[in-house]
């Protein structure tokens, strides 16, 4: 198995497991839910660098040359291989498994929203939001552009750290 597949499999796997610890401990929602997507992030970080690395190592050896342009393309060929596996995944997650965090994501939304002070016209228009369902979220045009577009800067700056290119003297 190529190594773009088998690093894009575990970093949607790292995705599958935040998601079943928040939900099976009930952090899925609220303020929790924020360290459990930074986790996440930090997380899909160090295996797309592992990845790349691996893939460095294949192509250029110890100390051979690996351009900026292949270390990007093995970047984003991980992610690519996440982030189609890891919407299949989301999609049968809300699906099946946490199918009531609508529910639960608008009680907590509501309860810190009271807290705040926050007036009941503005308490609506943010909780008309997650009218939606999670699925629907996770399939929208904004989600889906928001989630590449922080792919595509993750991995060109994963590429530009790790490429190894020797200066001519």
């Amino acid at each position: 198995m190529p190594s773009f597949i088998r690093f894009g499999l575990i970093l949607a796997a790292l995705g599958a497991v935040v998601n079943l610890v928040g939900w099976a401990t009930g952090t899925d929602v609220g303020m929790v839910a924020s360290v459990w997507g930074l986790l996440a992030i930090v997380g899909s970080i160090i295996v797309l660098v592992q990845g790349v690395k691996a893939h460095r190592t294949q192509v250029a050896g110890a100390d051979g040359d690996y351009a900026f342009g292949q270390a990007f393309v093995e970047a984003l060929k991980i992610y690519g291989v996440s982030f189609v596996v890891g919407t299949i995944w989301n999609i049968l997650y809300f699906s099946f498994i946490n199918t009531d965090f609508t529910d639960r994501q608008k009680a907590a939304m509501t309860e810190f929203m009271e807290k705040a002070g926050t007036p009941e016209e503005a308490m609506s228009q943010a909780l008309a939001d997650l009218d939606k369902s999670p699925i629907e979220l996770v399939l929208a045009p904004s989600t889906l552009g928001v989630v590449l577009v922080i792919g595509l800067i993750i991995c060109a700056i994963i590429a530009a750290v790790l490429k190894r290119e020797r200066k001519l003297a």
